[in-house]
């Protein structure tokens, strides 16, 4: 796709809800939401990963001296997520070379899911940039967006659900529950608090 278009067009409905509620300055808890589901929907339309637990596998053993990682996929056609996780793998063996000195398979995977949906969610706000700025955000503004909203809780949620899912069959974004507090406790508490 030209011009670092990574994101499919039939995705696209669900990252015009993220677009619309940035430019709308809406809440944050509702744009992690839909960031979470935006991200989802994009694993599952393309068909997601499923071979993740090899490719992280082959990261760990580059990572513990085995080599360099040119392709996490060889043989496969380069799919839009395929060509993400590429880029992701060389910063995650460095970063696994670097920090962590013993990795489990576990914290692998851990880490290789969330810079895998971090990525992703980069590429979908990527996309959104020029939307932005002329609606009036400053480059600080979007920095202190794309550091925030990739870390945030439906992500993290989404991250364990990816790992049990990774083909993207029946992946799911999380949904957040708001429960109210007792009407005694919300007499006594002041505005400040809530």
């Amino acid at each position: 796709m030209p011009d670092g278009d990574y994101l499919a067009w039939r995705v696209g409905g669900k990252w015009r809800k993220v677009a619309n509620l940035l430019k709308a300055h809406a809440s944050s808890i509702k744009v992690e939401d839909a960031l979470a589901a935006a991200v989802a929907n994009s694993i599952r339309a393309s068909g997601g990963i499923p071979e993740f637990a090899d490719v992280v596998d082959r990261v760990r053993h580059a990572a513990s001296g085995g080599g360099e990682i040119t392709a996490t996929r060889p043989g496969t056609p380069g799919s839009v997520l395929g060509r993400l996780l590429d880029e992701v793998a060389p910063t995650l063996v460095e970063a696994m070379q670097r920090d962590l000195k013993l990795v489990s398979p576990v914290a692998a995977t851990e880490l290789a899911a969330e810079r895998f949906l971090t990525r992703i969610a980069e590429a979908g706000l990527d996309q959104m940039l020029p939307t932005l700025v002329a609606n009036g955000y400053t480059m600080a503004q979007l920095r202190n967006l794309f550091t925030i909203l990739p870390s945030s809780p439906p992500m993290a949620a989404l991250r364990g659900r990816f790992i049990k899912h990774p083909s993207g069959e029946g992946l799911v974004a999380p949904r957040r529950r708001m429960t109210a507090k007792p009407l005694g406790e919300l007499i006594v508490t002041g505005l400040d608090d809530l």
